[in-house]
């Protein structure tokens, strides 16, 4: 464990602290750069009975938090139910994200700045963005936040202008249809054409599982992909999306055919259900459809990883992308999506934004 492994001492205060070497950046990856030394790796671990939260930055490792792992699963399942839309006390959930956004804060000055959060195996995830959230002054100093699969220290995710954008409208035409992607689409379409970006618009009808990789094949592309995902509730090789077929059974492009493909999109946004957090029974083994297209090439992925909702990802996608334009930052881009929708009166609560993650 990282914990064990950099043998951090406990303080008077609970807390961890040791000083380890920083590394030095290679002029050959500029990935590893930090820009202004604002990088905040955040681990959190679960053991067989602790749960820790390890905070790095600036050669400085130092324990957050640590709680029972039954208190902390208990924590998560709570979260994952907010986000279902189920009724439970909010309040509470907000208090909690309070605390662990203090604790992360005290870790170490950066944290105002950004966080990037690792996403350990076997560590039932909690909603990062709806901790976040819960800065003192609002949206004005909330800070970025980005996830990734591994731990190899990365800027924040910095996306290059697309030279071409696509739109991959995955619909199916059963009861299951969404009944806002063609607004959903047209919008995101407005808003590459305005910026003068080439945008094509591909429908799932017309596509096959090799021409859907196909379409996310280019280079310096950005794709917005609407549908439906398939979570990896029955085994995570069925984590995928679903393709609809113009005669018969929809097809399902799985976690091991997207991951196999060679992507070079440097963006994708999947608006699609199915990503779900963390299935009870799959803890420690489950795939996630974001971490096939990373696997694949895909440099940064932009997910809705609980029940997406139709006429939510309407209005927060092409704020996303107008965003991500702007500033050529996808978890900047996805923290202004996600305060727009908190500032509506129909989409103020959790479910609706606190899912919206940015995968690096």
């Amino acid at each position: 464990a990282l914990f064990e492994a950099f043998n951090l001492p406990a303080q008077a205060d609970g807390g961890t602290q040791r000083s380890i070497p920083a590394q030095s950046p290679d002029p050959a990856e500029p990935d590893r750069q930090d820009p202004g030394g604002a990088l905040l790796q955040v681990f959190p671990l679960v053991g067989h009975r602790q749960f820790r939260l390890i905070a790095i930055a600036d050669g400085l490792a130092r324990q957050c938090l640590a709680m029972p792992r039954a208190e902390y699963d208990g924590l998560a399942a709570r979260f994952e139910q907010a986000l279902d839309g189920q009724a439970i006390d909010l309040s509470s959930l907000d208090t909690t994200a309070a605390r662990w956004f203090n604790a992360i804060s005290a870790c170490h000055p950066m944290a105002a700045k950004g966080w990037v959060v690792v996403a350990v195996p076997g560590t039932p995830t909690v909603p990062w963005a709806w901790i976040a959230a819960m800065a003192p002054l609002g949206a004005a100093s909330e800070p970025w936040l980005a996830l990734q699969f591994d731990s190899k220290m990365r800027a924040p995710a910095q996306i290059r202008a697309p030279s071409s954008a696509s739109i991959l409208n995955l619909n199916l035409t059963s009861r299951d249809a969404l009944p806002l992607a063609n607004l959903e689409a047209s919008k995101s379409e407005q808003i590459f054409s305005v910026n003068g970006i080439p945008v094509s618009i591909m429908h799932g009808g017309n596509l096959t599982p090799s021409s859907l990789l196909a379409a996310m094949s280019a280079p310096a592309r950005w794709i917005h992909v609407i549908g439906h995902g398939n979570s990896s509730d029955y085994g995570s090789i069925y984590a995928g999306l679903w393709l609809p077929a113009v005669i018969g059974r929809p097809l399902l492009v799985a976690f091991p055919e997207i991951a196999a493909a060679r992507l070079e999109a440097n963006l994708v946004l999947l608006s699609a259900c199915g990503d779900a957090r963390s299935d009870r029974k799959f803890v420690g083994s489950r795939l996630r459809i974001a971490e096939a297209l990373r696997v694949s090439g895909v440099e940064t992925v932009v997910v809705s990883s609980n029940a997406a909702s139709d006429s939510a990802a309407a209005y927060w996608t092409p704020k996303f992308f107008e965003s991500a334009l702007n500033t050529q930052n996808a978890a900047a881009a996805a923290m202004a999506a996600r305060a727009g929708l908190r500032t509506t009166p129909h989409f103020r609560h959790p479910k609706f934004w606190a899912g919206i993650e940015v995968y690096q």
